[in-house]
């Protein structure tokens, strides 16, 4: 919720439109902030919060990781580039339950789970692609995970 309030922040003071939360469903998504109902609250407190209206997307917050990891395969996501584990480190530690959950998503498409390799830390990721606006696009977004 901090995190996402703080994209909505963001997105508030660049004025766009609207901010993008990444949850999805499945197997290890019982957590109350990536279910539908507490999306569609941050929605409404998005709507509420400025003068002017921005919108909470979540393209996947009824997909499980399988769908995710399809779409990200078809638009040739750099998944060596993500991270998905909550212990942190050089390499996933593949046994806490977004390394579950990513690998779930990985093995029925018959590919490995990228991360083996040095991935930029979640600070640099978040440094690089939310802080600098993506001028010039029609629906102005930040994305927020």
């Amino acid at each position: 919720m901090i995190l996402l309030s703080v994209g909505i922040a963001w997105a508030v003071s660049l004025e766009y439109d609207a901010v993008a939360f990444g949850a999805h469903s499945g197997r290890y998504t019982l957590y109350p902030d990536c279910q539908p109902e507490f999306a569609e609250a941050m929605n409404a407190v998005a709507q509420r919060c400025d003068w002017r209206k921005i919108e909470v997307l979540t393209p996947f917050i009824r997909w499980d990781k399988v769908d995710v990891v399809r779409r990200g395969l078809a638009l040739g996501v750099p998944f060596e580039m993500t991270w998905g584990c909550y212990k942190g480190g050089e390499k996933h530690c593949g046994v806490c339950g977004t390394c579950h959950d990513s690998e779930g998503g990985f093995r029925p498409m018959r590919h490995r789970r990228p991360g083996r390799v040095r991935v930029l830390s979640q600070v640099t990721v978040f440094m690089k692609t939310f802080l600098k606006p993506n001028v010039g696009r029609s629906v102005r977004s930040v994305a927020s995970t």
